[in-house]
């Protein structure tokens, strides 16, 4: 089979002639299909994960093959599998958790302290055929293609949760900066729960695309002060709720400015920096801040339900779509802007 691996900081995938992997008793081996290429994927290129400030485990390290949004079917099952069978179509959840240390047990998976991810700390989605936990793969219908069902993983797993943490519903007015693949589906998932949605970019594109996924009011961060529009629009208090989908020190401090006393504010986007926000801002003004990293396995029935359903909408954020062969292209693609991307797929088996 074919993959692609990465060995070092900033260096280009090498696609290699690999033996199929062998699974154990609870794995599943599933012929990859699809599989997305996340910002994240970006930053394991450039080495971020290796050591992340404050962090104690960040399991990373090089060589690897990555790609964590991961669709396919199953090739071959486990002698302890017994609710997957060979040619199931599936998806696979990229976040391993043991089930069985202090914060697993304590129903805190998220933090788990043997956690790890496919395509970070395992094989991922970056070759033809990829083995997995049993415990991290779902079935999907045929009506699901393999592109969504991959994207799905990530791109819409990831807002999906942060809607829930940060309890958006009806009335509630809710900012998102940054309107790339995740921020689109942030807008999606956030009109669907019957929310106002306020779309901030610096690209009147990904703004004209956030309205006609249903964003209600845009703003142009480059244009004008966000902070000043979004409480021109909310009677001078402020968002109910805003979502940080960047990653940045400027977003991210945008972001809790623009919440209302009592509002929340969740940040997705991640990276190494430190941002600053007024001790007393946060205390007197009572603003909550929301981790969304990651998502639960019990989302994934409901995800592709509303996507069966034509309730959510992937194949529209699909931009770009690329053979294993040519994956420095694709990464290059995403790297640069070429052409606009927000979701670009790898297809391993073409």
């Amino acid at each position: 089979m074919k993959l692609a691996k990465i060995y070092g900081l900033n260096q280009e995938f090498k696609i290699e002639e690999a033996e199929i992997p062998k699974i154990d008793d609870d794995e599943v081996l599933v012929s990859v299909q699809a599989a997305g290429i996340c910002g994240t994927d970006l930053h394991i290129q450039d080495g971020e994960f290796l050591n992340v400030p404050g962090v104690e485990k960040a399991k990373m390290g090089f060589p690897i093959v990555m790609g964590h949004e991961i669709s396919g079917i199953i090739e071959k099952t486990g002698n302890k599998i017994q609710n997957l069978s060979k040619g199931d179509r599936v998806v696979v959840n990229p976040v391993v958790t043991c089930n069985n240390c202090f914060y697993c047990l304590s129903g805190n998976k998220k933090v788990c302290e043997n956690k790890h991810a496919y395509g970070e700390g395992a094989p991922g989605g970056f070759a033809q055929y990829s083995k997995f936990s049993g415990n991290s793969v779902y079935k999907i219908p045929d009506k699901l293609s393999f592109e969504e069902a991959a994207i799905m993983a990530d791109s819409l797993a990831t807002p999906f949760e942060a809607m829930k943490l940060l309890n958006v519903g009806p009335g509630d007015t809710v900012a998102l900066y940054g309107i790339g693949g995740l921020g689109i589906n942030a807008v999606q998932i956030g009109k669907l729960r019957g929310a106002e949605i306020i779309a901030v970019d610096v690209l009147d594109d990904k703004l004209k695309l956030a309205k006609e996924f249903g964003a209600d009011h845009l703003i142009n961060a480059v244009n004008e002060d966000p902070i000043k529009k979004i409480k021109e629009l909310t009677h001078n208090r402020g968002a109910d709720k805003s979502l940080e989908i960047v990653g940045g020190k400027k977003t991210v401090e945008l972001a809790i400015g623009s919440v209302r006393p009592g509002g929340k504010m969740g940040i997705i986007g991640g990276s190494n920096d430190n941002f600053s926000a007024g001790i007393r801002q946060i205390l007197w003004n009572n603003i909550t801040i929301v981790p969304c990293y990651g998502d639960l396995p019990t989302n994934f029935t409901n995800m592709v339900d509303l996507l069966v359903e034509g309730k959510l909408n992937l194949k529209k954020i699909i931009t770009h779509r690329f053979p294993l062969q040519d994956i420095n292209i694709a990464f290059k693609t995403l790297r640069e802007k070429i052409g606009n991307p927000l979701r670009i797929v790898i297809l391993p088996q073409e």
